[in-house]
This record gives structure tokens, C-alpha cells and sequence, in this order.
């Protein structure tokens, strides 16, 4: 076994069969924070697999449900788990990313991919296939993109019939701006193309292959693969249709946001009433599909 100096400053933290971390203090040590971090198998230490995260400790047990669920998201990593077991490796903190100085968390997001790639580079790991990290630094959206995500985040409503230049856009910026303001489901295919999963948002699928928003949605968009998976993306129906106390149809929202306006209510309590089925303040059902039930 030969010694990698790269890694004799590092304080390493030894694992048990399940892959849970093997200190009094785990929570304190690693929850919220944000760094980029190295699995070393013990019994060759040149076998390394290095990661980052917004929350270490989130991503730490992600690795291990992966592993335990048989998923290939990071098919050397996690083979070789199954293979040796969690309690062969030990697990080292490169580096502690500071969050209190940014307050934009997709400032820290970069500072974090940056960092990472920092060491991806320097230390070549062999565990890692991806050796770009988080797959999308240094893309940019077109400045047609910016602008109009712009003006969605300052809460002005966009008029796709315009003439302005600013407003003139294609029909592929029109869908990736309706995948980013209306919420898609995603749905994962092997290559027999065949669902083997479907999360509920974009994040929740980049999460669970450990992966960056940004990767899943341009694979949706690219038909690129990700471990040999395919990504498409249903838009949700965010409809809201009211009906008076005798079960009439009053009216239909493209979401709940315009439901509340109407009902002079708030977002929270539209949505809580569509989940519970009951009458708001004997006046109105909320529901997110014509039948009447």
C-alpha cells in the first residue's frame, strides 16, 4: 500500500458496515456545512473518490441509500463499495467552504464546483468518472434567457406577443424558460427505455444521481445521458379549478397563486385545501381537476 501525501494533513473519519460515520459529534461536525470531501478505500489508498455539497452531511447519507438501492450514479465509487464494504473506506474533508460571507446560495454553489474542480484536477481521482464538476461550470444562458429569467424573478409577467426585441424569443427558450417557472415532473429511463424512476421536481432527480440541477435539465433538454439514463420532462399541471358550495364550477386558475387572488386568501391555504378536500369558509372547494367529487 503506498502512502498519498497529498492526504497526511487530512483528519479522516472511519465508517461502520452501514457506511455511518464513526464520531460522537457527526452532526456537529458536518450538518449545514458546505466543502468538498474524499472517500479513501483503506486498503489501497490510491483508490479515492472525491465529491462536494452544499450540506455535507445531506450528501453523505444520499452515498450511502445509493449504495444500499443499488444505483450506478457513480458506478466505481459505489461498485467498490459493494465490493470492500463502507467500513474499508474512511472519509476526509478537503476543504470547509464558508457560507456566512455570501448571501446568494448559488455564489456559494460555484465557489463549492470551483474548489472541487480544484482537486479533481490536482489529485485525478480514479473513482470518479465525471471529472467535471457539477458538469455545467462556466456554462451561460443566452442573454435572451437572462433577461427574461430576469424579469420572472422581479415578479413582472411576460408578454410572448410583443414586438420588442427583448420579448422576441424562439419556441426552445419559451420551453426552458416553462420547465424553470412551471415545474416538471422527471422521468428516468434505462436504455431498453424502460421508467425506472420519476421525481417530482428537477432538483429531487439531480439529488438523487448526485449531479447539478443545471446537468438534469440540459440532459432533458440534449437528450444526453447520465450513466446510461435518459431524462424527460412532463409539465405539471398547476391548474386550479373552484367550485361554490353546492359543487358548481365558478371559475379555473393556471395556478394557486391566481386561485388566492381570487378567493382573497393566501397561496398556503389554497394549496392546504386542495390537499384536505374540504369547503374553505363555506364558500368554496379547491381542486386540481374539473370533477366535482
Amino acid at each position: 500500500m503506498t502512502r498519498n501525501k497529498n492526504f497526511e494533513n487530512i483528519n479522516w473519519y472511519y465508517l461502520n458496515k452501514r457506511g455511518i460515520i464513526i464520531s460522537d459529534n457527526c452532526k456537529a461536525l458536518f450538518e449545514g456545512k458546505a466543502g468538498v470531501y474524499v472517500y479513501q478505500l483503506i486498503l489501497d489508498e490510491n483508490m479515492i473518490y472525491i465529491g462536494s455539497s452544499f450540506d455535507l452531511l445531506v450528501r453523505f447519507r444520499q452515498h450511502k441509500h445509493c449504495v444500499r438501492k443499488g444505483s450506478n450514479v457513480c458506478p466505481k465509487f459505489y461498485n467498490s463499495v459493494r465490493k470492500y464494504g463502507w467500513d474499508n473506506f474512511r472519509l476526509g474533508i478537503l476543504e470547509y467552504i464558508d457560507k456566512s460571507q455570501k448571501v446568494i446560495k448559488n455564489e456559494i454553489k460555484t465557489t463549492i464546483l470551483v474548489r472541487e474542480q480544484f482537486y479533481l484536477n490536482s489529485l485525478n481521482p480514479n473513482l470518479n468518472i465525471n471529472k467535471i464538476a457539477g458538469s455545467m461550470l462556466g456554462y451561460k444562458h443566452t442573454q435572451e434567457l437572462r433577461k427574461l429569467m430576469s424579469l420572472q424573478r422581479k415578479g413582472k409577467s411576460i408578454n410572448w406577443s410583443r414586438k420588442d426585441p427583448l420579448y422576441t424569443i424562439t419556441e426552445e427558450t419559451r420551453n426552458n424558460l416553462s420547465l424553470r417557472v412551471r415545474g416538471v415532473t422527471v422521468k428516468v429511463f434505462d436504455n431498453e427505455n424502460n421508467i425506472v424512476n420519476v421525481f417530482p421536481t428537477i432538483k429531487s432527480a439531480a439529488n438523487f444521481f448526485d449531479v447539478d440541477y443545471n446537468t438534469v435539465s440540459k440532459c432533458i433538454k440534449s437528450g444526453n445521458l447520465i450513466n446510461n439514463y435518459r431524462f424527460e420532462a412532463e409539465l405539471k399541471n398547476n391548474r386550479v379549478w373552484i367550485f361554490d358550495k353546492q359543487r358548481n364550477l365558478i371559475n379555473v386558475f393556471p395556478n394557486a397563486s391566481k386561485a388566492a387572488k381570487y378567493s382573497d386568501t393566501s397561496h398556503t391555504t389554497v394549496c392546504r385545501y386542495i390537499k384536505s378536500g374540504k369547503l374553505w369558509k363555506d364558500k368554496y372547494y379547491f381542486r386540481k381537476s374539473k370533477k366535482k367529487y
